[in-house]
């Protein structure tokens, strides 16, 4: 079980998308911080970055969509794609 009084402060300088309109981004941006906090939540962070630690740059798994996906959709994607770069997950073929 983990540590429900462990404390993780996540900081993204840049979240990079490309091929969406700007007025999609704040929702997309939304969904992708909500979807992150459940997701380390749930999963917690790798044992290497269990202390504090800073990643200079993170290279997400590349996502697939369906035309005209919700942004919330989105952003769970972009989630667990980042979540796939923190944990080192082999990227999906």
């Amino acid at each position: 079980m983990r540590n429900p009084y462990r404390q993780v402060n996540l900081h993204i300088e840049e979240l990079v998308l490309h091929g969406f309109a700007p007025h999609e981004a704040p929702y997309i941006g939304a969904a992708v911080e909500a979807a992150l906090a459940g997701m380390l939540q749930q999963q917690g962070l790798p044992p290497e970055l269990a202390m504090p630690a800073a990643i200079e740059a993170l290279r997400a798994h590349t996502i697939q969509m369906a035309p005209g996906q919700s942004a919330a959709a989105t952003g769970t994607q972009v989630a667990a794609a980042v979540m796939g770069g923190l944990h080192g997950s082999p990227k999906p073929r």
